[in-house]
């Protein structure tokens, strides 16, 4: 992973630490993630996360030394309003390193792509303003995945943007090249400040209105059904939303009591009440099923209690994915390989003139997934 990075963006190679941390959480218990620190970063797993799942993590947390840290400065104060960029953008540019070094295949890419699509259409914050992000990143774990999903999303419609407006001779790896120009010579410009300007100039895509309305006031992205073509196609059908009918996150932070109980969920009609003590409750966010049942187990003024409850409530929202065309001939499949790893053939570091001496940016990171 970090050899295709480096390639990607015309890197030397260097000695960086990576401290791993093993940890045991019980039974059954899953969570792994990983932070930025200057000059490498922490990763912490159990040892039961898939192979697949770390190597995402890795490689999001490597692509941190050039996305944000070469392509302009992070505010110190309220950098969250930002992370849709140095996230989101993370996250696109790891996938998309991924199909470059040959690490993905089409399909592997594809069930990333949709397992964070997934999640955005999903989220019950998806129409969150910006500024929920800042007052409530670091207390509700649905608001703190959803600067990543956003960015990862607008990377995708901004770089199909780009290659229409340039009839396929750009994307949004020279507007990246141009942020870091500009970053060179203008160390106090953040990257938020950059980015507008380098599309307009650079990609030939305005993008002050998508900002506003989309990130700003919390718009929902819309994906063109061809938007990685010739690879595939976003498709859509109706998903009842998934909902747990309390609050996790306060009852986690009270000493596991209860708490935000919705009078009308079917939480409270099955029987769950503020107060009670929870003893035992399962869920994995990748795992997350309206249609399947969910049972919590309590204690009810000192008896014990199981709780069971479909994890539903009456929205309805349309969830897409990305769906490869199935058969693809060989052709097919090096053609669609090129578009998920940057169809002009071109790499960073061709474009950026990779700086010796690089190291990891000390970036906010993959979160956990408890």
């Amino acid at each position: 992973i970090g050899a295709s990075q480096r390639a990607s963006w015309g890197a030397r190679n260097e000695p960086y630490l990576i401290t791993v941390l093993a940890l045991s959480l019980g039974p059954g218990s899953t969570s792994s993630g990983g932070a930025g620190r200057g000059d490498g970063f922490t990763f912490f797993s159990t040892p039961n996360v898939s192979s697949a799942k770390i190597d995402t993590t890795l490689a999001h947390e490597m692509m941190h030394t050039w996305i944000p840290g070469r392509i302009g400065a992070m505010g110190e104060a309220d950098e969250q309003l930002t992370y849709w960029l140095s996230e989101g953008f993370t996250d696109w540019g790891a996938f998309r390193t991924m199909v470059r070094g040959g690490l993905w295949s089409p399909a592997q890419f594809a069930e990333a792509f949709n397992e964070r699509l997934e999640a955005y259409d999903l989220s019950p914050v998806r129409s969150a303003p910006n500024t929920r992000i800042l007052s409530d990143f670091w207390t509700n774990e649905a608001v703190q995945k959803l600067p990543y999903q956003r960015g990862l999303l607008l990377a995708t419609v901004w770089d199909q943007r780009i290659r229409v407006a340039s009839r396929g001779r750009k994307d949004l790896d020279d507007v990246l090249a141009q942020m870091q120009r500009t970053a060179q010579r203008r160390a106090d410009l953040s990257a938020d400040r950059i980015f507008p300007v380098a599309m307009q100039r650079t990609g030939g895509v305005a993008v002050g209105v998508d900002i506003t309305t989309l990130v700003q006031e919390g718009g929902v992205i819309a994906l063109p059904a061809d938007v990685f073509a010739p690879c595939g196609t976003i498709v859509s059908q109706p998903r009842a939303l998934w909902e747990r009918g309390f609050d996790f996150d306060a009852t986690r932070r009270g000493g596991w009591v209860i708490a935000g109980v919705a009078a009308a969920s079917r939480a409270y009609a099955a029987g769950l009440r503020n107060g009670m003590q929870l003893k035992q409750w399962s869920e994995r966010s990748d795992q997350r099923d309206a249609t399947r049942p969910v049972t919590a187990g309590v204690a009810d003024q000192g008896v014990a209690r199981s709780i069971t409850w479909l994890p539903t409530g009456n929205e309805i929202r349309d969830v897409r994915r990305l769906v490869l065309h199935d058969p693809m001939s060989e052709a097919q499949q090096t053609a669609c390989r090129a578009r998920l790893a940057g169809q002009l053939g071109g790499q960073l570091g061709g474009q950026l003139g990779g700086q010796p001496g690089a190291q990891p940016g000390g970036q906010l990171s993959g979160q956990g997934d408890g």
